[in-house]
C-alpha cells in the first residue's frame, strides 16, 4: 500500500494545547490531546474517498463521465 499523507487544520486553541504540552513536558496532557483531538480527525480523513481530491471535481460537481468533447 502506498504511503498516504494526511493534512489536518488546527485552530489556535489546538496549537496552544500542543505548545503547552511540549513546554511543560506533560506526557499525559499530550497523550490526551492525541487521543481526543488528532486521532478522531485522522480517522475522519482516512475514511474519505482518496482517489482524487475533491477540488479536482470542481467543488462538488459530478466527475466527468467520458472523454472531453472535441470541437
Amino acid at each position: 500500500m502506498p504511503e498516504r499523507k494526511v493534512v489536518i487544520l488546527l485552530g489556535e486553541r489546538d496549537l496552544q494545547a500542543i505548545e503547552q504540552a511540549v513546554l511543560d513536558k506533560d506526557g499525559p496532557s499530550a497523550l490526551e490531546f492525541l487521543r481526543g483531538v488528532l486521532c478522531p480527525r485522522i480517522e475522519e480523513v482516512m475514511k474519505r474517498p482518496h482517489c482524487k481530491p475533491e477540488f479536482e471535481w470542481g467543488g462538488g460537481m459530478e466527475p466527468p463521465s467520458g472523454p472531453p468533447d472535441r470541437a
